[in-house]
C-alpha cells in the first residue's frame, strides 16, 4: 500500500511538471524559442517605409544604433512620438512543416510617467493588437537600454500557426498612459517556438504511468 501510495505521489508530480512545461512556458532568463532580428536587409518590409536618419515628423521607421543590449548587436526599428508610420511586415521562412508559436519583441520604458513605449502588431492576416508593458514577459538577464536601467527588452505571444512560413506585422502603438510626452515604438524583432503533437504529449505523459506501475508490482 505504501508503495503504491509512493508511486501515485511520483506519477501525479512528474503529469504537473509535464503540463507546465507544455502548457505554461516562461521565459524570464532567456528569450523564449529561436530569436530572429527583424531586418530591412533580409527580411523586413516595405524599404520605402523606412528613413535614413531620425526625423520626428517624417512618418517613417529607422533603424536606431543600441550596441550591443539588444539580441542583434546593432539596432532596433523605431518610430518616434506621435508618427502616423506605415505598417511593416518581418517575414520567416524555411521552417520545419509544423505547428508553431509566435512572439514579437519589444523594448518598453519602466516607471517613467512622460514615457511610455508599446508595440502594435499581429500575426498574418489578423487585425494588429497593441502590447504594452503589462502584456509581454521582461528579462532578467541585464538585456537593457545603455542609457537607462528603466527601459527592458519584453516578448509577448500574437499567435499560433501551421506550416512553414509566417508574417508579422508591425506598426506603431499610441500612448497607453495621459500626460505622456515622449511615446516610441522600439521593435526588436520576433520569435517561434514548435509545438509538440498531441500523440508526443501523450507518450511522454504516460512514460511515468508505466514506469511506476513497472516499480509497483515489483
Amino acid at each position: 500500500m505504501r508503495e503504491n501510495l509512493r508511486c501515485g505521489k511520483w506519477v501525479a508530480a512528474a503529469l504537473v511538471v509535464l503540463g507546465l512545461a507544455y502548457c505554461c512556458p516562461v521565459a524570464k532568463a532567456a528569450i523564449l524559442g529561436t530569436y530572429v532580428d527583424a531586418s530591412t536587409s533580409t527580411n523586413t518590409a516595405p524599404l520605402s517605409a523606412f528613413a535614413g536618419s531620425q526625423v520626428h515628423t517624417d512618418q517613417k521607421w529607422w533603424d536606431r544604433p543600441l550596441g550591443g543590449f539588444n539580441l542583434n548587436n546593432n539596432t532596433v526599428i523605431e518610430a518616434t512620438l506621435s508618427e502616423d508610420t506605415p505598417v511593416i511586415t518581418t517575414t520567416v521562412t524555411g521552417l520545419t512543416s509544423g505547428e508553431y508559436a509566435v512572439y514579437v519583441l519589444y523594448w518598453t520604458f519602466l516607471g517613467s510617467a512622460d514615457k511610455d513605449q508599446g508595440i502594435a502588431a499581429a500575426l498574418g492576416a489578423d487585425p494588429l493588437v497593441e502590447y504594452w508593458r503589462t502584456d509581454g514577459v521582461s528579462f532578467s538577464t541585464g538585456i537593457k537600454h545603455p542609457d537607462t536601467t528603466t527601459t527592458e527588452l519584453y516578448q509577448v505571444k500574437i499567435g499560433t500557426f501551421t506550416g512553414t512560413s509566417f508574417a508579422v506585422n508591425v506598426d506603431h502603438a499610441g500612448s497607453s498612459l495621459s500626460g505622456v510626452s515622449d511615446e516610441r515604438t522600439w521593435y526588436d524583432g520576433v520569435a517561434y517556438v514548435e509545438i509538440p503533437e498531441p500523440a508526443m504529449i501523450g507518450a511522454l505523459a504516460i512514460f511515468p504511468v508505466l514506469v511506476c506501475r513497472r516499480r509497483c508490482r515489483r
